[in-house]
């Protein structure tokens, strides 16, 4: 039996410990009862061996007035914060469930919509400690729990930060704090910078670690864990089957720039949102491999008309109607393509662009740049970009189908009927539109009642 086990046990008063549930290295957690009350809570005991170092003291107790400012659902609550005979503790709600790594270890990864969910959950419960400027810093599968309701819990802030702090910061130079799997590259880097940006990271770490099964950047040694959270992007195997929208929001969550990552929590949950709309709706934005392009005349037909003869005319419409793209889009294109289908959304995106710039009757490239737009929760940029698209290729079925689609999530439910409608009218095999059609007048009928 440890000594810490032990010591709490005789000396926090007040207390019948029943069994320890938890130990990391901020503290034991033990299953315990409030003699008083009777209620059954979790109490988190700094080690004997810490309780003389004064910095792991002072950090020990800034988590449990960190986490007693916090009420929320998604974030267990923190009920007395003591320092019984030199053993210092807290005690918090007591939750009945599984952490989520246990839940992974049992189903071996979790559907895409359920990582989804649970994802939305903890985001929320984040979103609530930003409000109150307070970093988590060590989100991570252990640190969430699964009670027996569903419930989704947020715990264990013993790295807790207030961002508003101003002494200094309690680690030692140069030491880095969080669990190096899930820790964003400026925890490794620059961990005096850290905001509320590195708790996005760590919960795209942990959606990845849901729909994987595996821990990100895993490798033999924590200093090769961290080389590869600083350099590499987090990589899926197609045995993974993770759907393409889940995917482009992890790489979203986990950008290696803070600023190229949701800016809170509350956009986090937004974009969350859009993947599991995404998922409902059962089928994705389409792209097109070939770029077609809209025949259009170059040179002024009435002129023509006027000055050259009938032959002369049939020729030179014959060759405005045949022209191709110039030959600088068409690689940009093909490029775009190849990274879109991979789900590197921003990168496809910047090349249609260009490739738009050279020749901006690219059906193709407009539409493929909604996709990449849509994707990228952009949902009034890729509504355009599909309606330009549309002017050059109006009798596109694929492009009324994404059309529709990108209506139908901005609740543009009426439209988003018509442009599946069209989809069907041109291509009555099509799938995805007829599913399309079904939600759109599902949604419509919603709004009736």
């Amino acid at each position: 039996m440890e000594v810490v086990y032990q010591r709490a046990d005789r000396l926090i008063e007040g207390y019948d410990i029943l069994a320890r549930i938890g130990k990391g290295g901020m503290g034991t957690v033990f299953k315990a009862i409030h003699l008083e009350s009777g209620k059954l809570v979790a109490l988190k005991i700094l080690p004997i061996s810490l309780a003389k170092d004064r910095n792991y003291i002072r950090r020990f107790l800034r988590e449990a007035r960190a986490a007693a400012e916090l009420s929320h659902p998604n974030i267990t609550q923190v009920f007395e914060v003591g320092n019984y005979r030199g053993v210092f503790y807290f005690t918090m709600e007591y939750v009945e469930g599984e952490t989520l790594l246990e839940r992974i270890k049992r189903l071996g990864r979790l559907s895409a919509a359920e990582a989804l969910k649970i994802a939305e959950k903890v985001a929320r419960g984040l979103a609530h400690a930003h409000q109150h400027n307070i970093v988590h810093r060590d989100v991570k599968p252990e640190n969430i729990i699964i009670a027996t309701d569903g419930t989704v819990k947020l715990t264990d802030l013993g790295l807790a930060k207030r961002i508003d702090d101003v002494e200094q910061d309690i680690t030692v130079t140069g030491q880095v704090v969080g669990t190096p799997c899930y820790m964003s590259p400026e925890q490794i880097s620059a961990p005096k910078t850290v905001d509320h940006r590195a708790d996005i990271y760590a919960l795209g770490a942990t959606l990845y670690h849901m729909v994987t099964g595996r821990r990100p950047h895993m490798a033999e040694t924590s200093a090769k864990i961290m080389l590869n959270v600083l350099n590499n992007p987090l990589l899926f195997e197609e045995q993974d089957e993770v759907p393409q929208p889940v995917q482009e929001l992890i790489w979203r969550l986990t950008a290696k720039e803070r600023n190229a990552r949701p800016q809170n929590a509350e956009q986090a949950i937004r974009e969350i949102r859009l993947a599991l709309q995404a998922l409902r709706r059962g089928a994705l934005l389409q792209l097109q491999v070939t770029p077609k392009r809209r025949k259009r005349f170059t040179f002024p037909l009435g002129w023509v008309v006027a000055s050259l003869s009938a032959a002369t005319v049939g020729v030179l419409i014959a060759a405005a109607l045949s022209a191709a793209p110039p030959k600088e889009a068409l690689p940009l294109f093909r490029k775009g393509v190849a990274l879109a289908e991979k789900g590197r959304w921003n990168e496809a995106l910047d090349l249609f662009n260009q490739a738009l710039r050279l020749d901006s009757n690219l059906a193709g490239a407009w539409n493929n740049r909604g996709t990449c737009l849509f994707h990228l929760g952009r949902l009034g940029e890729a509504c355009r970009s599909y309606e330009i698209a549309l002017e050059l290729d109006p009798r596109n079925a694929l492009l009324h189908k994404n059309y529709g689609s990108v209506l139908l999530a901005l609740g543009r439910y009426d439209e988003a009927v018509r442009a599946f409608k069209e989809a069907l009218r041109l291509e009555p095999r099509l799938k995805a539109a007829r599913k399309g059609l079904e939600a759109a007048r599902a949604k419509i009928a919603e709004q009736s009642k």
